[in-house]
């Protein structure tokens, strides 16, 4: 098992908070939903103008609806601006999901319905339309087991979801691509599969994505939170993922993030603590009621050297064993 350590000699330098990158933080009003709807109809091989559609959210610059038509039910996501304002970050996002999803069959076949941009003469957007996904978040599924955990309902759950979890993502690493923003709610059980949602941080490794500042807080890896101190941004990688993972572990067995700090805290005062290396507990207490292979390789996973965690891929055949 690897070597675990409470607290790391890296230097933490001052930070500024996080940018916003142009996110519209306002909802979209009714009208203006009305006019992406219409745009992204105009595009649409899918939805049509009179499609039944339920407003899911509508926050930060994009909306996501779920559209029902025929049986089928789709989750529309959007992001616009007037065209008198710069391409927003909302609109990157979506645009970059609709390429992962592309790139990626594993993860986009069968997922992936159409993604794509529209445009008007007073309006712009990016689109995406999935294959609506039912079924509660990995965490949920792990927390709702609670106080039973650390017992034997607790532990036979954790054996199904923690390698189902990394072999969700494997695939997305295999093809060159780290997620960048792994947290509970971005996995979704459904027919008996675990399934990875939301790349709109995804980052090529060929190509890394310049002013990423990490994923929520709470799953970010030492080493990103150190660059974000150090240089105002950071890098995703396979290994971040890695990290990431292990800590949605942690949380959904304890219930409480793997950082030291208090979740009122600021976001800089977590990104230092994370840089730093101060962890709540030593993870090993975690994890100890797990089989000796599950809590070995999430240690591994929680290495603060990068380079010597594990891969996704190796999660089947080293918890299978």
């Amino acid at each position: 098992m690897a070597s675990w350590r409470a607290e790391s000699s890296a230097p933490v330098r001052a930070c500024s908070q996080p940018r916003m990158m142009n996110i519209q933080l306002e909802p979209f009003s009714e009208s203006d939903l009305d006019k992406l709807w219409e745009l992204v109809v105009s595009q649409s091989t899918v939805v049509s103008i009179d499609t039944a559609r339920t407003l899911v959210t509508n926050r930060r610059g994009t909306a996501v609806w779920r559209a029902q038509y025929r049986g089928n039910s789709w989750s529309v996501k959007c992001a616009g601006a007037m065209r008198s304002v710069a391409k927003t970050y909302a609109m990157e996002s979506i645009v970059r999901e609709g390429l992962v999803l592309s790139d990626v069959k594993a993860i986009g076949q069968g997922y992936l319905i159409e993604s794509g941009q529209a445009s008007n003469s007073d309006w712009t957007c990016a689109f995406l339309i999935c294959t609506w996904i039912e079924g509660p978040s990995a965490l949920r599924e792990l927390l709702s087991s609670k106080p039973q955990v650390h017992r034997e309902g607790g532990e036979a759950l954790a054996m199904k979801l923690v390698p189902a979890i990394y072999a969700a993502v494997a695939p997305l690493h295999d093809a060159g691509w780290a997620h960048g923003d792994l947290q509970p709610d971005h996995f979704r059980w459904h027919d008996e599969k675990l399934s990875l949602m939301d790349f709109g941080l995804s980052q090529s490794l060929a190509h890394p994505m310049p002013g990423y500042r990490g994923g929520l807080v709470h799953f970010n890896a030492p080493e990103v939170c150190r660059d974000i101190l150090s240089y105002g941004e950071a890098v995703a990688t396979p290994q971040t993922d890695v990290f990431a993972l292990a800590s949605i572990v942690y949380f959904g067995i304890t219930g409480t993030v793997l950082g030291s700090y208090s979740l009122d805290d600021s976001w800089e005062h977590k990104v230092k603590t994370l840089a730093s290396g101060k962890y709540r507990s030593d993870p090993v207490e975690a994890f100890q009621s797990l089989p000796s292979a599950f809590s070995s390789f999430l240690m591994d996973c929680l290495e603060l050297d990068p380079s010597q965690r594990p891969s996704s891929a190796s999660a089947i055949p080293e918890l299978s064993a």
